[in-house]
């Protein structure tokens, strides 16, 4: 009876082999090997045409397999290591003044906290906007358990009203960025007027 490397067991083998499989990288490395490995095997037994074929056979398999790869590292490279990008560190997003009102202090607007809402595809959910400690900007701040059922691949738009009564809205923007432009909703006339009082 042949003597077994390290004095594993095939049973042993296979455990160690499934646990160091913990990335999809990693898979394809499994299954390249599995397949090249039953390949060289038929290829042992074959001659003439049949081994040609096996021949080309792996060599396609490998270089199909290392342009999924390289593309799946230039398109999407956090899921070669099984990881999908984050948003839940991501709390808060700045909002500065519309570019249509440059010299309005967006600071004077008092946010009406129950008629603020991030909105994404069937989602509407309430958010808190403060100001911010950085320039004339507010900080919108995100519930944890919202961020938790929103994606990086999708756009989000915020809908705001202050307590003067006026609508707000920020468009559609993805979650990797954090600067944002209000957009005027309401007529500038009512804006201008509602808050000239509170800059003179």
């Amino acid at each position: 009876m042949p003597a077994r490397r390290n004095g594993a067991s095939p049973r042993e083998s296979r455990i160690h082999i499934i646990d160091a499989v913990k990335t999809p990288l990693a898979f394809f490395v499994l299954v390249v090997l599995i397949v090249e490995g039953l390949m060289l095997y038929e290829l042992r037994g074959s001659q003439g045409a049949d081994a040609d074929r096996l021949t080309w056979a792996m060599l396609g398999l490998l270089v199909f397999m290392v342009l999924i790869v390289a593309s799946i590292a230039i398109f999407r490279p956090e899921a070669l290591g099984g990881t999908r990008p984050s948003i839940k560190s991501k709390s808060s997003l700045l909002i500065t003044g519309p570019e249509s009102l440059p010299t309005l202090d967006i600071t004077n607007i008092e946010w009406d906290d129950d008629q603020c809402f991030l909105v994404a595809n069937k989602l509407r959910a309430g958010i808190t906007v403060v100001p911010a400690r950085v320039g004339p900007a507010f900080r919108v701040e995100i519930p944890s358990d919202i961020l938790g059922r929103l994606s990086l691949e999708f756009p989000v738009s915020l809908d705001l009203r202050d307590r003067k009564g006026n609508r707000w809205k920020v468009r559609p923007f993805f979650l990797s960025e954090n600067w944002l432009r209000l957009t005027v909703v309401e007529n500038i006339a009512k804006i201008v007027e509602d808050y000239s009082e509170e800059q003179s």
